[in-house]
């Protein structure tokens, strides 16, 4: 996908949003558009500046708090995801449907998101729950838990986390030169050396969010296996050698297993 050149719109990567989503400081209700012609479904409201309206939902998200969650937005077909403050819901009609209302809405064009890809897993994994889901939720830090810990519903803290977020970005280059340097530009499970594929990824238990920016914290990765690794997907052992694969990547990723033959 080529970049959009419009003011409001940030191309970004499947790795920044990654990294952005867990960097949140509140969790998320979701919400999904994978139809075409639905997209004027998610719009600007026309009575409050910079604040959106999600939708014709049946019914509202039962686990989400105004305040206290972030609303996101996926246009799966466009590549579009929208990330703001969730501040309630608005009734559509006298029938139980409403819209979500949005504030302080943020718009990213994610450039190398194709659907069903394997390099998009991971993401996948957050915004595009299976089934015909209404709602899905997404606690950064918490997986696995059913509710979220009481956090901070300071309004400022959206622009605050994407103000740091982008600072990382710049480092992020420069880590990328170092573990390079360090390892060669070669993916460590694959061989692969083609430069446009590959990502230094953090090591488990290395945090960009901690600092962990020096070539001994990462790793090239080819960005599929990037995006597994960041999932849980797979696992490398001390020497970085791939030990493990999940079933359903086992096609894609079983014959660099150490040992397989």
């Amino acid at each position: 996908m080529k970049p959009i050149k419009k003011r409001n719109i940030k191309n970004v990567k499947i790795q920044d949003i990654l990294d952005l989503l867990h960097a949140l400081p509140k969790p998320a209700v979701i919400t999904k558009n994978t139809q075409q012609g639905a997209s004027e479904y998610y719009r600007k409201c026309p009575k409050k500046k910079n604040t959106y309206l999600d939708g014709y939902w049946k019914g509202e998200p039962k686990k989400a708090k105004a305040g206290a969650f972030y609303a996101l937005h996926f246009k799966t077909l466009e590549g579009l995801l929208y990330i703001g403050s969730f501040d309630g819901c608005e009734a559509y009609d006298e029938s139980d449907r409403v819209s979500l209302v949005v504030k302080d809405v943020e718009i990213y064009y994610i450039e190398d998101y194709k659907i069903d890809l394997k390099s998009t897993a991971a993401l996948d994994q957050i915004l595009r729950k299976p089934g015909p889901v209404t709602y899905s939720y997404f606690y950064p830090g918490q997986v696995g838990k059913e509710e979220p810990v009481s956090l901070s519903t300071n309004k400022n803290e959206l622009q605050e986390i994407l103000y740091a977020w982008r600072k990382c970005r710049a480092e992020q280059a420069k880590f990328r030169q170092r573990v390079f340097k360090k390892h060669g530009a070669v993916c460590k499970v694959t061989g692969c050396s083609v430069q446009g594929i590959l990502d230094a990824a953090h090591l488990p238990g290395r945090d960009w969010q901690k600092g962990h920016f020096s070539a001994e914290d990462g790793i090239p990765l080819r960005a599929d296996l990037h995006r597994a690794l960041d999932a849980g997907l797979i696992k490398l052992d001390a020497k970085h050698r791939l030990v493990f694969v999940a079933p359903e990547l086992h096609m894609e990723y079983g014959e660099y297993i150490v040992g397989s033959e």
